[in-house]
């Protein structure tokens, strides 16, 4: 169907970008939302995991406000923070903040791991 329509999901851990494509890669809505990043320390980053989802819900808002008769949209896609993760316990509530790529406090275990395994080891995880 011609009139049919895509959503991708790009949900970083600074920035939640929404995009509403036709099938033929017109981008027809986006919406973009900003969750809060915590940085209590220098070097330090993290999110909590129910602003990545708030921001998550709100930029999706956004996007299909834009979208005439959003019906249309058939399918959605997620690119995420692949490298990051949710602790959960057994009920499924989180039990820490989502640590950012780049948060700095693993540095000593990245060390570690460097004199031990070697940086080549490690790149290309053999």
């Amino acid at each position: 169907m011609a009139d049919e329509l895509i959503m991708g999901i790009d949900a970083g851990t600074s920035r939640i970008r929404v995009l509403v494509f036709k099938m033929d890669g017109t981008v027809v809505a986006q919406g973009s939302s900003e969750p809060k990043v915590d940085r209590p320390t220098p070097g330090w980053a993290s999110t909590e995991s129910e602003d990545l989802w708030s921001s998550c819900l709100e930029a999706m808002k956004v996007a299909v406000s834009e979208v005439e008769n959003p019906q249309r949209i058939r399918s959605i896609a997620v690119a995420s923070v692949g490298e990051a993760a949710v602790p959960l316990d057994g009920k499924g509530e989180p039990l820490y903040p989502v640590i950012a790529w780049y948060d700095a406090r693993t540095a000593g275990q990245v060390k570690w791991l460097e004199q031990k395994i070697g940086s080549l080891s490690i790149f290309w995880g053999l």
